[in-house]
């Protein structure tokens, strides 16, 4: 009896732990992250900026030390000393929570009380008007990343040659998808797509086979090189069609707006520190991108 009431309890233990496990994501899902809104801020004299970030190498991330690190932080501390010094208030930086999947994070973000949604967001026509985006922090180019394996490519209309029977990776809700869709509407009609949850799924699975191509952000080349992916990235000229910038979700009913828009102008990307920031990072290879 013994025995069999311990076994009992032990399936019982397991089973809750599979539910807890399988309720997770939907329970961070549908968490709402907070802070205070400008007009708040302002009238206090001092609120609290609350964030909410997915992790790009380089941008933002977490670093040894456990904090968060990158471009998109020095970017944001930056924000920070701006409003203090230029509108007499104290802002207090509140990283509430780091989510791996991009659905989520900008589900979580949009719904979120005045919150920071830093990542490197594609500013977009198709996204602009159906979500709050600050002003540009930074340029962009799209890559076409492939398995090292494959030949090089460099027009558009060797793409349904080179890469038949390959399947395209795309973020879900990202801005690759919607160039994966323009060039299978226009280049490679048969060509399939997948989806996966974040950048870093993509870049695994691809250097893992050569079935795998995708259009990514210039951050993802930047991780190739630093740890050495078994990737390539092809000469097609995307530049020529697809030209965007990075810049930060707000959530929708963020009263923040203006004050980025005060702070993110082309003196500010031109200055010494934004520069710095974009090389301490990056590195100097990548300094083109901080151009205005």
């Amino acid at each position: 009896m013994h025995n069999a009431y311990r076994s009992g309890i032990q399936q019982a233990l397991v089973t809750l732990s599979l539910i807890v496990i399988g309720l997770y994501p939907r329970f961070v899902q549908a968490q709402t992250f907070g802070g205070n809104s400008w007009s708040e801020t302002k009238a206090n004299g001092q609120g609290t900026l609350a964030v909410v970030s997915y992790e790009i190498p380089g941008m933002i991330e977490t670093g040894t030390d456990g904090q968060p690190t990158g471009v998109c932080v020095e970017v944001l501390n930056d924000f920070v000393e701006y409003v203090n010094t230029n509108h007499g208030v104290k802002l207090r930086i509140d990283y509430q929570h780091r989510e791996g999947d991009f659905s989520r994070f900008m589900a979580q973000t949009r719904k979120g009380d005045h919150v920071l949604g830093l990542t490197t967001m594609s500013i977009m026509k198709s996204r602009q008007g159906r979500m709050q985006l600050t002003p540009a922090y930074m340029r962009n180019q799209l890559v076409l990343m492939t398995h090292n394996s494959v030949p090089f490519i460099s027009s558009f209309t060797d793409l349904s040659r080179s890469l038949k029977g390959k399947t395209a990776l795309a973020v879900a809700d990202g801005n690759n998808e919607e160039y994966l869709r323009l060039l299978q509407a226009n280049y490679y009609p048969e060509m399939k797509i997948e989806f996966r949850a974040s950048e870093k799924e993509i870049l695994k699975d691809m250097a893992a086979s050569s079935e795998y191509f995708s259009i990514l952000d210039f951050t993802a080349y930047y991780q190739v090189i630093k740890k050495r992916l078994p990737l390539r990235r092809q000469d097609v000229p995307l530049e020529r069609h697809f030209q965007e910038s990075f810049g930060f979700l707000l959530s929708d009913n963020s009263d923040w707006n203006p004050l980025w828009e005060e702070f993110l102008t082309s003196s500010y990307r031109t200055s010494t520190g934004y520069r710095k920031a974009v090389s301490d990072n990056l590195g100097s290879a990548f300094m083109s991108f901080a151009r205005p």
